[in-house]
């Protein structure tokens, strides 16, 4: 066999035994609330970027605004069907949903500093 082939095989194996070492040391030391929580982190970042994208171009000809199916269910309620309203950014809107968003977004993010300040008291027995 090929000293090239034998290092990738090397490699790959390795490769997958670090990969379900590394699962089952964060399934060992961190709970599912803890994915939970950095999925939400993100989401609430991509939403967030999102909505500074939709306001960014209100004033751009024929841009329609992209939302998250929960904004858009939001503003289905409060715009009626037949409004060429539906089709703009509505400033007022993308404002208060980025304000509850991070809103949100600093509830989670002060969750998840609390989970890592109590795993640090575990890991250092108390002692700061």
């Amino acid at each position: 066999m090929n000293k090239l082939v034998s290092l990738v095989i090397l490699i790959v194996i390795y490769g997958g035994v670090y990969s379900y070492a590394q699962q089952s040391v964060d399934s060992m030391l961190f709970y599912p609330v803890d994915k939970k929580l950095e999925k939400a982190i993100y989401k609430t970042t991509k939403k967030h970027a999102l909505f500074s994208y939709n306001i960014a171009n209100i004033t751009t000809p024929g841009f329609e605004p992209i939302l998250y199916p929960e904004d858009q269910a939001e503003l289905n309620a409060i715009i009626p069907n037949n409004s060429e309203l539906r089709e703009k950014v509505l400033l007022e809107h993308m404002s208060a949903s980025m304000a509850r968003n991070r809103n949100l977004q600093a509830s989670y993010l002060s969750l998840y500093k609390k989970r890592f300040d109590t795993y640090r008291q575990i890991a250092t027995i108390g002692k700061r």
